[in-house]
């Protein structure tokens, strides 16, 4: 009786050893691809977007079609500028930030969003509550 036991708990093991395991192993290898596919991308479109110093229509719509293939990424980008507000008796310093409604309204105006030297931007790409890829950095505007 004993040995039925061991020989149905060698099978399982098996089982799990041979089917479960490998299985669990490619779709975690296949999610590390997919983020860093997409973080590969954002990296692409930042650049750009720094050596440039604007988002183009065409730039955001390739950045959108190459992570919608995927599904289930929601894209955020922030831009952020330094405002001084001179007044008479003190300089008054704050962050001014632009968000991707702000940055789509234009798009559709102008089919341009226009950067100015030394701002910042940060696109944040999430998958639910969990943030896949977070990338910035200051605009360059190699261009000027």
């Amino acid at each position: 009786m004993g040995e039925a036991y061991g020989t149905v708990a060698a099978i399982f093991l098996s089982a799990y050893l041979m089917f479960i395991m490998p299985l669990n192993n490619m779709i975690y290898e296949s999610e590390k691809l997919e983020q860093m596919y997409v973080l590969n991308e954002i990296t692409y479109f930042v650049e750009s977007v720094r050596n440039t110093g604007c988002i183009s229509d065409n730039m955001y719509l390739n950045l959108i079609e190459k992570l919608s293939a995927f599904g289930g990424y929601e894209l955020k980008i922030t831009h952020y500028r330094n405002v001084y507000n001179e007044d008479k008796k003190e300089v008054l310093y704050f962050e001014q930030a632009d968000y991707l409604w702000n940055i789509k309204e234009e798009l559709m105006e102008n089919g341009l969003y226009k950067l100015g030297r030394n701002e910042y931007i940060k696109v944040m790409v999430t998958k639910g509550e969990d943030v896949i890829v977070c990338y910035g950095g200051s605009i360059k505007n190699e261009n000027n």
